[in-house]
């Protein structure tokens, strides 16, 4: 069996210091959104830098790309008033892609058998009929 490769993060900015605790950040977030799909991303390169507001003021930007063995390149970007939600909100959208890329499909479809969801985690309930109580209330019907 080879060795284990470690995954390779490469973190650069434009327009803000790049400190130590941010690469640590960036580097944890990195790790968090990708350690489980192992050997299947080759690297990540995040890039940290500063966008102007039309609205006014500045807001913090994160780029991140990632590499697959079998060469597909993925991007997600996240932009904040905070770089280190910036961070987090990029690396989790690019798990979601490599995800996604991995099982040849958008990992939120539905799987058959699993119950239906509304998006936030809570599972809707459809009828089967209309039966309603005395006040209105919609019923379930009976599992015989």
């Amino acid at each position: 069996m080879p060795p284990p490769r470690r995954l390779r993060i490469d973190v650069t900015s434009a327009g803000l210091t790049l400190t130590k605790a941010l690469r640590g950040e960036v580097r944890r977030r990195v790790l968090l959104a990708m350690s489980r799909f192992g050997r299947e991303v080759h690297g990540v390169t995040a890039h940290l830098g500063e966008s102007h507001n039309p609205l006014g003021g500045v807001d913090q930007r994160c780029r991140m790309r990632a590499r697959l063995q079998s060469g597909l390149v993925l991007r997600a970007e996240a932009i904040n008033g905070q770089i280190e939600t910036a961070v987090g909100r990029s690396a989790a959208r690019l798990g979601l892609h490599v995800a996604a890329a991995l099982d040849g499909g958008d990992e939120r479809q539905r799987r058959p058998g699993a119950p239906r969801t509304s998006g936030r985690g809570t599972a809707m309930v459809t009828f089967a009929s209309s039966a309603r109580t005395p006040a209105g209330r919609r019923v379930l019907p009976s599992r015989n």
